[in-house]
């Protein structure tokens, strides 16, 4: 028997389906074959229901594909809210991860309210999903694609990724000078086999160099407004930071940074890489009760370093749909050191990574180098974030986190 729902005019049945959720519509079409036929072919209904819910993407006019959109998010929404209560397949779960990083990228460049990050908070307040359970180092075969995405998620979230709780763990990942060599340009990338292997982020590292750096701005007790980075998705979207005066910055160089380093001892570094003489074979753990002991502490400093664009590429021929390079130039305060130059460049690498290049110049020497990328979007106000380390990468050379902000 047909039901009084089923009989009633179309519209109708669009203005009450309107009114509820995808998973209430998702119900709905599987009491009879013709609501489930109406249902899945009815292109304006799941527009209607991904407008409600989600931002709009630009070309919305050229879409048909609504329904699997819809589906395939709120299926990772029930997924994300499951985990760790019940047995999820890895795949299942490296999905949903996949899937909220993609909401959370497709935010609208700039301020204002955002549907998409409105409904990723709503959903990310489960506490399993910041735990603190990685492989050691970035080189570990058990360094799974679930942990890369999970990870991506928490550093676009760029809040919790800074929970206490983590910091035992992003220490002993961070100051593990194994994590640093040629193969990934001594910053937080994934290792290459060669310069035409395109580069992507290792966003375990990444999501540790944060934790400890928030952490420790956290044990600074600063009260300064201006030290404090802009964390949450909010901050993670293209065009959030200060513009730059200068045309054709694409990246935003130009202006005022606030820059974030730290470092531990050399004495508690060479105890912990190298007891021996020797640093570890990439196999071996190692002994991480430096960081338990009550005297360890880590030293930390804020520059204040003024950038100028100084040229910029021309567009690559190899690649015309990227940016061009960027070479900046400027000055650094702050650290108790002298006045220090600092010259650099931003390239766009590709699949959404800004990498950072970053070199310090003391008394007519360079100092440090610093590899670091862009949290979120081009132009973030959450800036970027990398690893600084001696220019020669020599053996028994130190290396810490550095997180860069632009304040005007």
């Amino acid at each position: 028997m047909t039901s009084p729902f089923q009989s009633a005019p179309f519209e109708v049945i669009d203005y009450i389906l309107s009114l509820t959720n995808p998973e209430t519509v998702s119900s709905v079409s599987q009491t009879s074959r013709t609501l489930r036929i109406y249902i899945r072919d009815n292109i304006f209904l799941w527009k209607y229901l991904f407008a409600k819910y989600f931002d709009l993407p630009e070309e919305h006019h050229q879409s048909s594909n609504w329904r699997p959109q819809v589906q395939s998010r709120i299926q990772a929404k029930h997924t994300i809210l499951a985990f760790f209560s019940a047995h999820i397949p890895g795949g299942e779960l490296e999905n949903a991860f996949k899937i909220l990083v993609q909401v959370a990228r497709s935010a609208p460049p700039g301020r204002g309210w955002s549907k998409n990050i409105t409904w990723l908070d709503g959903i990310l307040t489960n506490p399993a999903l910041w735990p603190s359970h990685s492989p050691l180092t970035s080189t570990h075969p058990q360094l799974s694609q679930h942990s890369q995405s999970q990870s991506e998620l928490q550093v676009l979230e760029c809040d919790k990724v800074g929970r206490p709780g983590d910091r035992f763990k992003a220490r002993t990942f961070v100051y593990d000078m194994r994590n640093y060599h040629r193969s990934n340009l001594y910053g937080p990338f994934m290792p290459r086999g060669s310069q035409n292997e395109p580069l992507q982020i290792n966003y375990v590292h990444l999501r540790y160099l944060m934790n400890v750096l928030l952490n420790n701005l956290r044990d600074s007790h600063s009260d300064d407004a201006r030290v404090w980075m802009k964390r949450g998705f909010e901050n993670t979207r293209p065009m959030t930071a200060p513009p730059s005066p200068v045309d054709d910055d694409w990246a935003g160089v130009q202006g005022d940074w606030l820059r974030f380093v730290s470092w531990v001892g050399y004495e508690e570094l060479e105890e912990y890489n190298w007891p021996d003489g020797e640093l570890p074979d990439i196999a071996d753990e190692l002994d991480s009760s430096v960081f338990r002991n009550p005297w360890f502490t880590e030293a930390h400093a804020f520059l204040q370093v003024t950038m100028r664009v100084a040229s910029i590429d021309p567009p690559s021929r190899r690649h015309p749909e990227r940016k061009p390079t960027i070479h900046f130039e400027g000055n650094t305060l702050g650290g108790g050191t002298n006045e220090a130059r600092v010259h650099g460049t931003v390239h766009d690498e590709g699949g959404g990574v800004i990498r950072w290049c970053v070199s310090s110049i003391v008394g007519g020497e360079m100092r440090w180098h610093t590899e670091g990328v862009q949290i979120g979007g081009v132009q973030s106000a959450a800036g970027w974030v990398g690893c600084w380390t001696s220019p020669a990468h020599e053996t028994y050379d130190p290396a810490g986190p550095n997180w860069t902000y632009k304040l005007r």
